[in-house]
This record gives C-alpha cells, structure tokens and sequence, in this order.
C-alpha cells in the first residue's frame, strides 16, 4: 500500500475498533454522506487525525515513562483554563482497563456508603440503658 493511503488505513483501524467502517471522501464536503464523521458509526462521531507527531503525545509519554516507573496506570488529563471538565489521553488498548478500574472504584465508593449508613443504622437502633445498665422496658 502506497505512504499516501497510510491514513486511510489509519481511519480503518480506528473505525473497525469501535465496530464502524471508514467513509471514503468523509468531511463536510461530502454531500453523499448522513455525516461528516470519518465512520458511518451510529452511536460515535469519529475524527481521526493521522500526522507524524502531536504535540500531546510528547506530554503523555512523559506520564506514561513515569507511570510505568511507579507501576502505575498513565492518564494525562488535559484541563482548558476557564472550562468545565477535562479531556483524558490515554492508550487504545487501555480503555477497557480504565473502564474496570473506574467501575471497580466507584462500586467500592458505594459499598463504603452502604457499609457507613449501616453502621449509622445499627448505632440509632442500639436500645439506651438506665442507670443500672439494663436497657429501658419498651412497651
């Protein structure tokens, strides 16, 4: 395959990830197609960017060098002064580790929640003593 296809081939890839097929002459000057996506995917607007560097890579290879020293999972996340959110960089092939750990993470949150307000439960419910240490007649 000739250098010049690199990029399509590139948008093939990424577009059979996310079980879509790349459009040929994709953009907004395509007039034929329902999107200007790069993929005809019903649920994902794709873009692919196919250049010899980017600017970001050079940033989250750095966290990832460090990441990997410290056996740690690499995220860079990218925060716009003056905007809500965050963008997160991370390799293809560790998507679906995020996915479990940030899943596990917040099971485990919720968990503790549970654990808390039952222990909260049990404290309300506990029966008061009177003076000689025998709990009050209910009745």
């Amino acid at each position: 395959m000739a250098t010049s296809d690199n990029w399509k081939r590139a948008e093939r890839t990424v577009a059979k990830w996310f079980d879509a097929v790349r459009i040929s002459l994709s953009g907004s000057n395509n007039q034929q197609a329902h999107t200007s996506s790069d993929t005809d995917s019903e649920e994902f607007y794709i873009e692919v960017k196919y250049r010899q560097r980017f600017s970001v890579l050079t940033l989250f290879r750095d966290v990832l060098q460090k990441a990997n020293k410290e056996k740690k999972f690499p995220l860079l996340a990218l925060v716009e002064k003056g905007k809500p959110g965050f963008f997160l960089v991370l390799r293809q092939k560790d998507l679906d580790e995020l996915v479990t750990r940030v899943i596990n993470m917040r099971m485990n949150r919720a968990l503790d929640l549970v654990e808390q307000a039952l222990q909260d439960e049990d404290t309300e419910q506990e029966v008061p003593t009177n003076a000689q240490g025998r709990g009050s007649p209910s009745g």
